[in-house]
């Protein structure tokens, strides 16, 4: 019986690895024409174009770059210390705290090749 869940929980992490990959090549594949047929759109100077019943549209869009951890940090520590607050390092720890939820236990499988 455990031979089978084993075995069966295997197989699905197996295939669980080759479907990653077969999505990263598609996701790449995918980035690739989405750049071709916007190079051909730039070259014809157009901003979309009909086919088979679907409108592509080039559209232009701002976005945000994420700020690292310690950019994040100095931001918000200059905020607080802005805003008049005192000592705002421990005001910004207790912050981080108070977003963090209860520590909860929980048990996993941990599945080692013997040799």
């Amino acid at each position: 019986m455990i031979q089978n869940y084993v075995d069966e929980l295997n197989n699905i992490k197996s295939e669980i690895i080759r479907n990653n990959q077969r999505n990263k090549l598609l996701k790449k594949r995918a980035t690739e024409l989405e750049s071709n047929i916007l190079a051909y759109l730039r070259e014809k100077e157009q901003d979309g174009v009909k086919y088979k019943g679907k409108a592509i549209i080039v559209k232009t869009q701002e976005k945000i770059k994420p700020k690292k951890k310690q950019e994040k940090q100095e931001a918000i520590i200059n905020v607080l210390y802005n805003a008049g607050i005192n000592e705002p390092e421990a005001i910004y720890e207790k912050l981080l705290q108070a977003q963090k939820g209860e520590s909860v236990e929980k048990q996993q499988l941990k599945i080692h090749t013997l040799k």
